[in-house]
């Protein structure tokens, strides 16, 4: 699956136009998380071996104050999302590859947009 055909199903869900979206587990949860508007939305990953699905919101996090961390290890990328503010922090693995890259992008475009 290419990373626009994820946005796009992703896209359906939460109503707006997705900037990136990348399939992650977050603890023992596997799901797809997309970047758009405002938030990181963070969605029900149901999909199978040859049929791609994602399902219902399961949350919207705040892109404002938010601080990314991704760091390649064989072949994922582990990611973190903190918002120093909110003493949150998010931990996941993605898998490596383009999709993974521009979800990355995007992060580290937000923060250098916020320093500026």
């Amino acid at each position: 699956m290419t990373p626009a055909e994820l946005a796009t199903l992703c896209e359906r869900r939460v109503g707006l136009q997705v900037d990136a979206a990348v399939p992650a587990a977050i603890a023992a949860d596997q799901v797809v998380l997309a970047l758009a508007g405002d938030g990181v939305w963070v969605l029900e990953d149901e999909s199978h071996v040859r049929r791609p699905q994602v399902g219902r919101v399961l949350a919207c996090w705040a892109r404002r104050g938010l601080v990314a961390h991704v760091e390649r290890v064989r072949r994922r990328d582990l990611l973190e999302l903190s918002w120093p503010e909110r003493r949150a922090l998010v931990r996941g693995v993605i898998p490596s590859g383009p999709t993974a890259e521009l979800f990355a992008g995007h992060l580290v475009a937000d923060e250098f947009a916020r320093r500026s």
